[in-house]
């Protein structure tokens, strides 16, 4: 099989689906979507923002705020073993 160039680096695609994940609203039937355009990818997840997070906030440093921090912790716990392994 060819290598093939990602016009999206794989990390990038990687954590936004991983954010998607963790910060959705899980009270919701709705799934993550992953769509993907000619000219864009879009990643959605059901809910909104957490009270006193804005639109402009999330263009700076922030704090992260995580609504389903059970799922949150089970992710950054198997990353940072798999992370630790691989060095």
């Amino acid at each position: 099989m060819a290598d093939v160039e990602s016009e999206i680096p794989l990390l990038a695609v990687t954590e936004a689906i991983v954010n998607a994940v963790c910060h959705r609203d899980y009270t919701s039937h709705a799934s993550v979507q992953v769509m993907l355009y000619k000219n864009r990818l879009e990643i959605w997840n059901p809910g909104q923002l957490p009270y006193g997070l804005t639109i402009e906030m999330l263009k700076t440093k922030h704090p992260s705020l995580v609504g389903a921090s059970d799922v949150s912790l089970r992710f950054n716990r198997k990353c940072w073993n798999r992370n630790r392994n691989d060095s």
